[in-house]
């Protein structure tokens, strides 16, 4: 399997089966086929299209040996004679064309009227052209074959069948004749060879690499081999030392343990009786602490009845001195009433005096 970083849009192979040419956007590659690869390689002409020119190049040199004009229209499908002297062509312009590549120059166009041809291929005599039509039908062999519009077909070597796909996803085999087909037979049984297509160049190259990485190997194992003993060796004498170490603080481990629970056990003693102590201590506090409270409240309670007292006073002061307040702010709005009473009445005897109106 052969992986490219362009589309491919077209695949041709050589009769030998050593080639293939792959067509891309803006290139060709001719590739030899080996046992796991493709490469570039070389095969004899070969046919490119652009739009409705069609190219002849040759494989050995990759010069353009001419082109091909006559369609008016893009072409479709191109297929090669066995002899590599013809080649058939059928475009969108609705023209099939049969052209000698020597000459360059048309031998026969075929042209139905209002049907367009999508495939064209040889027979193995290149004596007969087969053509894929637009209304479904394989020209000189079946009409209205498909209900869709057929893509490619090819006839097999001895005129027997022929294939064809079309839009609908079919693949059909139709017999060219109405006999049935005769089954060939071989004179003996064929031997199938164990070679493969390689260049020297690739097994020279392959045989050194597997003779280079052969020595990489021993050596990487031989290096492997050291590096394990003298891991071993490191790693033994660290468990050595990590054994007699573990021992060790196991001991001292031990020892402090013994030396805990001791002072543990005489801490707990000695917490007992400072307890007992700071209880009693406690309890005497408390009652001096409750004596002196109740000496403070009654002393307390005796200046709250003093409070209380002055209180009452205070406040039946206040009350006699609002009465008086009251009684002198009655007395002093009385007499300004009566004065500006006096004043009005004054004012108002002037007014008719002096014959003013009075309101």
């Amino acid at each position: 399997m052969k992986h490219f970083n362009e589309e491919p849009f077209s695949v041709a192979l050589h009769p030998s089966g050593h080639y293939v040419l792959v067509g891309f956007a803006d290139s060709l590659k001719l590739m030899t086929i080996l046992i796991d690869d493709i490469p570039d390689g070389i095969a004899q002409y070969f046919a490119s299209v652009h739009g409705s020119t069609i190219g002849i190049h040759s494989t050995w040199t990759f010069e353009t040996v001419g082109y091909l004009k006559g369609h008016t229209g893009k072409v479709r499908s191109v297929c090669w004679s066995a002899d590599d002297g013809r080649l058939v062509s059928c475009g969108l312009d609705g023209n099939v064309f049969d052209w000698n590549v020597r000459t360059l120059r048309k031998e026969a166009e075929y042209n139905c009227n209002g049907l367009l041809f999508s495939s064209v291929c040889f027979s193995p005599d290149s004596r007969l052209i087969y053509a894929v039509g637009s209304n479904g039908s394989i020209r000189q062999l079946l009409a209205a074959a498909y209900g869709l519009f057929v893509f490619r077909c090819h006839l097999s070597r001895k005129l027997e069948t022929i294939l064809s796909a079309g839009e609908d996803g079919c693949l059909w085999v139709y017999r060219t004749s109405k006999e049935e087909p005769k089954t060939a037979r071989r004179e003996k049984d064929w031997l199938l060879s164990d070679e493969v297509l390689m260049t020297k160049s690739d097994l020279t190259d392959n045989q050194r690499v597997t003779h280079d990485l052969r020595q990489r190997v021993e050596q990487l194992r031989a290096e492997n081999d050291e590096q394990l003993r003298q891991k071993d060796a490191a790693q033994a004498e660290r468990l050595q030392e990590l054994a007699e170490r573990h021992a060790g603080e196991t001991a001292g481990l031990r020892h402090l343990a013994e030396a805990l629970a001791a002072e543990r056990r005489s801490n707990a003693a000695r917490h007992a009786d400072e307890l007992g102590a700071a209880r009693s201590a406690r309890a005497s506090d408390v009652d001096s602490a409750t004596a002196a409270f109740e000496a403070k409240m009654a002393g307390e309670r005796e200046k709250l009845a003093e409070l209380e007292a002055r209180l009452a006073e205070a406040r039946a002061a206040w009350e006699r001195q609002a009465a008086d307040m009251d009684e002198f702010h009655a007395g002093r709005v009385a007499q300004v009433t009566e004065f500006y009473r006096a004043k009005i009445e004054e004012r108002q005897a002037e007014s008719k005096e002096v014959g003013l109106p009075v309101s």
